[in-house]
């Protein structure tokens, strides 16, 4: 009698989530439009400027990396959907490192900004690489698993 139960209650737990699922799915469809026309408009801006003469180096760095960024956000949300709705954390790193890049580009008059946005790439970039590491490490394990193998643990 208790099976009957534990399935029901897993059907509405199915079914909450689904049904929490459409508006998140919504409000990241309209994030994904918004940056695409934004890239649209950065990059369009980045061109008049060009052309009119209103040019200066920085702002265009400035842009450019904005545009990488935007783009970044975009992907992210579409590996959401290709990795069955779950958000790889990478691109959360990729993408604060592109941020603090364009900062660096951007002002690079502040020393003490200059060194804190240095760390925070380092501090990022090993955070990735670590990342990477273990996600390695577990794809290693979960490979020797199913092939019923024993192996020893090496870094």
């Amino acid at each position: 009698m208790k099976k009957p139960r534990i399935k029901k209650r897993k059907s509405i737990n199915l079914q909450i989530a689904n049904i929490l699922h459409y508006p998140t799915t919504i409000i990241l469809i309209g994030i994904g439009i918004f940056f695409s026309l934004i890239i649209l408009q950065v990059f369009t801006q980045a061109i008049l400027d060009f052309y009119t003469q209103k040019i200066n180096l920085r702002t265009v760095l400035a842009q450019i990396f904005l545009i990488f960024l935007y783009v970044e956000v975009i992907a992210a949300i579409k590996l959401y959907f290709i990795h069955n709705h779950h958000f790889p954390l990478r691109f959360f790193f990729y993408i604060g490192i592109t941020d603090l890049l364009r900062h660096i580009i951007v002002n690079p008059e502040n020393t003490h900004e200059l060194l804190l946005y240095v760390v925070g790439i380092l501090i990022l970039t090993c955070a990735l690489a670590v990342l990477e590491l273990k996600s390695h490490y577990l794809r290693k394990i979960n490979y020797q698993s199913e092939n019923h193998e024993i192996t020893n643990f090496e870094l």
